[in-house]
């Protein structure tokens, strides 16, 4: 069983928060088209500076399951994933599809394309689910490659499979976010977690990673307000160039920091909060409609807060319900 590390668990909390902030901010981006530049300019910010979110969650999930030998055991390592991974999303997608057939049958639409968004992974943006669980299934063969291989092999595989991913990516299309491509594009960023981990952990300055990033974000700020997103951008904003080395950075950070608070247990529902924000903030736009607090920008990140709270809430009910399934071998 992998040792708790705060700075990881500090990085997996704010990479949550960041998530929820991009799809909270996006919202009120499109919806209200505000002319105040100073509103514009942070939410602006809060779209680049949280784009952090999933490639570090993707680093943090391959730091620590490549490192463990234990994971290369193929049945033993599927049964735990299959248990703690796909099927409380399975569990949570069924909930959430008997809902909006529901809502469908007293509004009316098509079923065909409420299906295909589940199948695209785009409803509730759930891509996120398969693509990690993919990532998983991955593990085992990505452990035995690791110890057949030197260190610096390793090293180079990692970085030049994520510089591919990036120019592929960019460069072609895929029809699903949970095919194959999206699963080994993300796959490099998964390595390389691994990497950084294991051979820059406490050997660099934290002030030059923080600054590396600031640098990429401030870029592909510049890049969106002044029109010049050829530059710095592609077809997934999360392998923009910017947006790459800046969440490296960012991982290096956090790898190279210490932080005095255990933060286990609130860490432990980060998964959760991706599979729930964004369900609770359909709810809360029922509630309050297109209501603007302040501004925009303070909406947005009012929001945040509060779909935050309910969606961490959800998580910790969701994971007690479904241990006590476990335990009493319901599931």
């Amino acid at each position: 069983m992998n040792k708790r590390e705060n700075n990881y668990d500090l990085l997996r909390i704010l990479a949550a928060v960041g998530v929820v902030v991009i799809h909270v901010n996006q919202y009120y981006m499109i919806t209200t088209h505000s002319t105040d530049p100073v509103v514009n300019i942070l939410q602006e910010i809060m779209e680049v500076f949280t784009r952090f979110g999933v490639p570090c969650f993707v680093m943090i999930s391959g730091a620590f399951l490549l490192k463990n030998p234990h994971n290369k055991e193929y049945k033993s390592f599927y049964k735990r994933v299959f248990v703690k991974t796909v099927l409380p999303f399975l569990i949570v997608s069924l909930v959430f599809f008997c809902f909006d057939v529901v809502m469908l049958a007293i509004k009316g639409g098509s079923f065909a394309e409420l299906a295909l968004t589940y199948l695209r992974g785009s409803q509730y943006n759930l891509w996120f689910m398969p693509m990690i669980s993919g990532l998983y299934l991955l593990t085992p063969i990505a452990i035995r490659f690791k110890e057949s291989v030197s260190n610096r092999a390793f090293g180079i595989t990692a970085f030049v499979w994520l510089f591919l991913a990036i120019v592929f990516v960019n460069s072609g299309k895929y029809s699903f976010f949970y095919s194959f491509a999206c699963v080994f594009a993300y796959f490099g960023y998964f390595m390389v977690g691994n990497f950084i981990y294991e051979n820059l952990k406490g050997k660099i300055n934290p002030a030059i990673a923080a600054c590396v990033a600031f640098l990429m974000y401030t870029l592909r700020i510049i890049a969106r307000m002044t029109g010049m997103t050829w530059i710095f951008t592609g077809k997934n904003v999360y392998f923009y160039p910017t947006i790459v080395i800046g969440g490296i950075a960012v991982f290096v950070f956090f790898s190279n920091i210490r932080f005095p608070f255990s933060l286990g247990k609130p860490a432990s529902v980060m998964l959760c909060i991706y599979l729930f924000h964004t369900f609770i903030f359909k709810i809360i736009q029922k509630v309050i409609g297109n209501r603007i607090i302040v501004d925009s920008a303070m909406t947005a990140i009012l929001i945040s807060a509060l779909c935050f709270v309910l969606s961490f809430i959800a998580g910790v009910v969701f994971k007690k319900l479904y241990g006590k399934l476990i335990e009493r071998k319901l599931l």
